[in-house]
């Protein structure tokens, strides 16, 4: 689970384990709005996986202030094109 809040990606990791006590899981730190933060999360997974059979990119910003991101970007664009591609 690749989440940028790791308390609330805690507390749903352990509600899926309560309910799939067999659950292969594990958090990884990623925030879209910083292409820092996509390539160590990309490299902290391909460091511990040889493929990735799965991946669901459900995440993203939708009639935000006018914001920026910590790279410059537009923030809508960084984090729903830019956070998933890079």
């Amino acid at each position: 689970m690749a989440v940028r809040n790791q308390e609330k990606a805690a507390a749903a990791l352990e509600d899926i384990r309560a309910t799939a006590p067999g659950a292969s899981l594990e958090l990884v730190a990623l925030d879209l709005s910083s292409q820092e933060s996509v390539r160590a999360a990309a490299g902290q997974i391909t460091a511990a996986h040889a493929s990735i059979d799965l991946l669901v990119n459900n995440a993203g910003v939708m009639a935000t202030p006018e914001a920026r991101t910590v790279d410059g970007f537009e923030l809508q664009l960084g984090v729903d094109h830019l956070g998933h591609w890079s």
